[in-house]
């Protein structure tokens, strides 16, 4: 395996390249996936603290 990158790197073919990861894009979905859990985060906090505040005003 190493004997080949090292191939690659000396004489690189189209066919045979190894692709670069897309960074960019990387970073953009790990972005998006972090907005996401913080969104989901902050609504179950309110809905938790609607259902105790429910829970509360029905006890007393």
């Amino acid at each position: 395996m190493i004997e080949q990158l090292k191939a690659l790197q000396t004489n690189p073919r189209p066919e045979e390249a190894i692709k670069q990861p897309d960074f960019e894009n990387i970073y953009r979905i790990e972005e998006n996936y972090r907005l996401f859990y913080q969104i989901l985060d902050e609504a179950l906090r309110i809905i938790v603290v609607k259902i105790d505040f429910k829970w509360v005003t029905d006890t007393v």
